[in-house]
This record gives structure tokens, sequence and C-alpha cells, in this order.
């Protein structure tokens, strides 16, 4: 097959072609033997292991387009080739990198969407979201919003979406009717089961690292209470790890709350001195000798 079948469709000058230039490869494949031939530079392209059978190529090939532009780094164009045999070229797109990462997505202002919340409702939703993972990933960014946009898909149409900082993005939703958990549970398995490239830039399966971890708050008529309980409930849920999803509970704020100002409460005792010690003897019921003391802190 790779005599005469690759010939066929890539001629002797191929192979020169390919030495100079590496950011292109080639293919054929042969449904009635179960074969298939790659490049070196094809198989490097798309990360292809020896033991690559058939099947697998296959599979790649449809996960990627098989033909069609997906907009992802990895391009496959396929040629003319009668039924049974599939040829085609692989290439890496330089055009995805121009566009911007979150092209699909209407993504405003963190400014604009403070606006927009003084129109809300007790039964407005905010959620304050990031993606972990995406540093294993080709390209973080790209991945990043692919997974957003997975996201965003399963959620109502008058979803709104804002940035935020540090990779975080805002999710708010005028008029929620449903559940925060059902809506948690939404995004996770959108994120989960979207196909992202991996670290070749191929789509090889939905098997991939990224995880969104969030915080999700509602029920608060105040624009600033409702922003605040939502980036809350994402600190909480990064300290349970990557791919936490919380929602804001006020027992547990208030909790923490009374917590942090009990230390700093503490603290400002220890900067200013206001402690005064008093030491206790500790007194042998057999000699009546002190054989130790006990420390006291008291406040002034």
């Amino acid at each position: 097959m790779e005599n005469k079948l690759w010939q066929s469709y890539f001629g002797v000058v191929w192979g020169k072609v390919c030495s100079i230039w590496h950011n292109i490869g080639g293919f054929v494949m042969d449904e009635k033997s179960g074969e298939f031939y790659a490049d070196e530079n094809c198989r490097a392209l798309m990360g292809l292991r020896e033991n690559t059978d058939y099947d697998k190529f296959r599979d790649i090939v449809a996960l990627n387009g098989g033909g069609r532009d997906l907009g992802l780094p990895l391009c496959i164009e396929l040629l003319d080739t009668p039924s049974g045999i599939t040829a085609g070229i692989v290439y890496l797109s330089k055009e995805y990198m121009s566009k911007s990462v979150f092209e699909g997505l209407d993504i405003i202002p963190q400014s604009e969407l403070v606006r927009l919340l003084d129109g809300m409702t007790r039964s407005s939703l905010l959620a304050l979201v990031r993606f972990d993972g995406a540093g294993k990933l080709l390209d973080s960014d790209y991945c990043i919003g692919e997974a957003l946009k997975a996201a965003v898909a399963v959620l109502p149409e008058n979803t709104v979406t804002a940035f935020n900082s540090d990779g975080q993005f805002w999710i708010y939703i005028p008029r929620f009717g449903g559940k925060p958990e059902e809506f948690a549970d939404n995004i996770r398995k959108a994120v989960k089961e979207c196909c992202l490239p991996d670290e070749f830039g191929v789509r090889s399966s939905s098997n991939h690292s990224l995880s969104v971890t969030a915080g999700i708050s509602s029920g608060f008529e105040v624009p600033a209470r409702l922003m605040h309980a939502a980036g809350f409930a994402l600190y909480e849920a990064k300290a349970k790890g990557a791919g936490s999803i919380c929602c804001f509970d006020p027992e547990k704020y208030a909790k923490q709350k009374s917590d942090i100002e009990n230390i700093r409460a503490f603290s400002e005792l220890l900067d200013k001195n206001l402690f005064t010690y008093h030491f206790q003897p500790i007194v042998s019921s057999s000699t009546g000798e002190i054989v130790a003391y006990e420390a006291l802190m008291r406040t002034k």
C-alpha cells in the first residue's frame, strides 16, 4: 500500500516537500484491507503512536473534521478518491491563531454586567467559573474558549457571559427557573463531554484534563451581594479541589465571617500588646512545694 496507493496520490515529490516543510503531512486509508499509511509528518502532527490501528486512525480523522473546517489547530483536507479509499493532507492552521478564542460567544466586560444586574430579581442566578487543567493542553486559551461555549450551549438563551479576571468568567441568568444544583450538573457534564484538542492539537477523544470549578449564588436582590456570594462560593469550591462546584451557603458564610472577625480581633490585641500575663502556681499536694506555674493571658 505504501508503494502503490500512496504514490498514486502523493507522487515522488511529496517526500521532498515534507522534508523541507514539517507542518504538512499526508495519509491514505484503505477501508477494504483495513490498513492506512501516514508519513512521518502526519504522524508527528497527529501525535500517532506506533500501535495506532486503522479504526483508531479513522476515528481521529472524523473527530478532527474529516475535511470540514472546525477551526482547530490541526486541519485535514480530503482528496478526491474512489469509494473505500480515503486520502488527505494534514497541516497546522495559522488562521485560527488570529481568531478570538471566544469567537461565537458574546462575552461582555464586567462593568457592563454590573449595569445589567441593576434589573435583577430574586430568581436571578450568577456563577463565577474557572477552568482547571488547561495547562496540559496544546492551546489553553483556545480550549477554555471551547469549554465555555459548551457550557453556555446547555443554558437558557438569555444567559449572559462576562469576563472577570485571571481566566475566570461570570455566567448570569436573569430569570432562572430551576435549581442551582441542576445548573451545576449541566455545565459540569457539558465541559466533561466536549471534545478538545490534546497536547498535539488533535481531537482524539472526549477524554481531556479540563474541568470546571464554579461558585453559584441566587436569591439576592442587591447586585453587590449576588456577586460577593458567587465569589465566596468559588473560594469554597477551589478549596475543595479542581472540578468542584459550590452553591452559596449563608450559614457557612456567617460562620467563616465570624471566624475571620475573631482572628482579626485577636491579631489586633497582639499588635497593640493589650494582653496582661498572670502566673498561677501549681503546688504539690504531698510536699506543699511549688512545682510549676500556669501562665494565663487576659485582655486589659
